[in-house]
């Protein structure tokens, strides 16, 4: 007779087999994962070093490049025409070329770009519309209009996140993305401390007296940014609604051309306060003395900003808002206004900025702080944190407004995509 055995003894023991098996299995399978996660994890840090060290780097050369082609096209280009018709005829052909080439490359490659007048944004797009942008950028801002390069840095980034995500398929694009517009831009940080190019002038000590008039100017800085924007807004319905009209671009050009020949003329004032962004001559407008032509300057400047802004050319609304509320600055104390221009300017400076940047308050301060050291260190920064502040409110302001708002970048990825 067979004699099953008890189920207290070889049933415990079988199980206890198979239990360590299963735990032994388990260990390495937990094992292996955890190895996996901290190969990836490894992987993904890389990437992003990877990414951040290139774009800085490709960002501080089209920087460099840039300044030199523009030293080249708006600098040794009219010296050598010498006669002011010349420069006259010359700043048509150059604006009204470069308008009508940035309509026809919109047109032909259906990327529609981001409007400068709906600020900086990151967003992940293909290699062809990321590199399609930034020569958008770099023709606008070769051409002379009021624009300034911070775009480009984006589309710069965001082309080397792009880049480096195909390589490694899987990646997380958007960050790569995100990771390559950070290092492009500070870039530009480096470019602008290391050239001292916004800086106003060492020596002043601060008074608090000194905010008052800080104060009313950067609220006339934005205000007058404000009306620009309003001006750009109802240009953009007709120029640049959502869809690519090159002759309509065109346009644009040829009256940015019209209101530059119409101060360098009559009031004879040097082209750069009037075309480009303007970042590398506001410490120029320090220098003036004659109210009127600095009002003059501010006029002509705020139209050729208006126009570019809505006329459906491509490149950052940061700079030339920068050097107009400057000049806001400036001309307030040619006028009379008390208070050390250079804490004016500031307040102006930061004050026309912040009306077109939609940002928290925290990196909207922040970013206040660094443009104060920057413009002179630490006793400009009250004045600039004071402009930050008051342009915001002016820009929440003009949020609200019928008829303010972005034009998507939509018509962009599908025309792409149509196009295959």
């Amino acid at each position: 007779m067979n004699r099953r055995p008890e189920p207290g003894i070889g049933g415990e023991r079988d199980m206890g087999q198979r239990d360590t098996g299963q735990r032994d299995t388990g260990r390495r399978d937990t094992g292996q994962r955890d190895t996996g996660r901290r190969s990836i994890g490894r992987r993904n840090v890389g990437q992003m070093v990877i990414t951040a060290v290139v774009a800085l780097v490709l960002g501080t050369a089209y920087l460099q490049l840039l300044t030199l082609a523009l030293e080249v096209v708006w600098t040794t280009v009219p010296q050598r025409l010498g006669n002011e018709l010349l420069v006259a005829g010359y700043m048509v052909v150059m604006l009204t070329g470069g308008a009508v080439f940035v309509g026809l490359l919109r047109h032909r490659t259906g990327v529609f770009g981001h409007s400068p007048l709906d600020g900086l944004t990151v967003s992940v797009a293909s290699l062809k519309v990321a590199l399609t942008s930034l020569l958008l950028v770099v023709i606008t801002l070769l051409s002379g209009a009021v624009l300034g390069p911070e775009a480009g840095l984006l589309a710069l980034g965001t082309a080397v996140g792009v880049f480096v995500s195909e390589r490694q398929p899987g990646s997380d694009t958007h960050r790569l993305v995100t990771i390559g517009a950070i290092g492009a831009l500070l870039g530009l940080v480096v470019s602008l401390a290391w050239h001292s190019t916004l800086n106003l002038g060492g020596g002043y000590q601060f008074e608090w007296a000194d905010l008052l008039a800080a104060a009313a100017v950067a609220l006339l800085a934005a205000v007058c940014v404000a009306i620009v924007r309003l001006g750009a807004y109802a240009w953009r319905q007709w120029a640049d609604p959502g869809e690519t009209h090159a002759n309509r671009v065109a346009l644009s050009g040829l009256l940015i051309a019209l209101v530059a020949i119409s101060s360098y003329l009559v009031w004879d004032i040097d082209l750069h306060l009037i075309l480009g962004s303007g970042e590398g001559h506001i410490s120029d407008l320090l220098a003036l003395t004659d109210g009127g032509v600095v009002a003059v300057i501010v006029l002509t400047k705020g139209l050729g900003y208006a126009l570019s802004l809505g006329g459906g050319l491509r490149g950052g609304p940061i700079f030339p808002a920068m050097f107009l509320g400057g000049a806001v600055g400036v001309l307030a104390s040619l006028a009379g206004l008390p208070g050390v221009p250079a804490v004016l300017a500031a307040a102006g400076i930061l004050a026309a900025t912040s009306v077109g940047l939609a940002l928290h308050w925290i990196p909207l301060t922040a970013s206040g702080v660094a443009l104060g050291l920057l413009l002179g260190g630490w006793a400009l920064v009250p004045a600039a944190v004071l402009g930050v502040v008051i342009g915001r409110l002016v820009g929440t302001g003009l949020e609200r407004v019928p008829g303010v708002g972005p034009v998507p970048d939509a018509p962009a990825v599908a025309a792409t995509a149509r196009r295959g």
